[in-house]
């Protein structure tokens, strides 16, 4: 759930009083791994897989 993870860090990191690279940069994180995530699963329901959701990993 990496992906996801870097997908939310990056949206709080908008939500920050943040210089124009970075909110530029942390939009650009928040695109790039929610798409990855999104892709993620979706060949994981193809290939009929589950991720497994722990106190671990979450």
């Amino acid at each position: 759930m990496i992906e996801k993870n870097e997908a939310v860090a990056a949206m709080q990191a908008k939500s920050k009083q943040l210089s124009q690279p970075v909110a530029e940069f942390a939009g650009s994180l928040h695109g790039n791994h929610g798409m990855n995530f999104s892709q993620t699963l979706k060949l994981g329901e193809q290939a009929d897989a589950r991720p497994v959701i722990t106190p671990q990993v979450s």
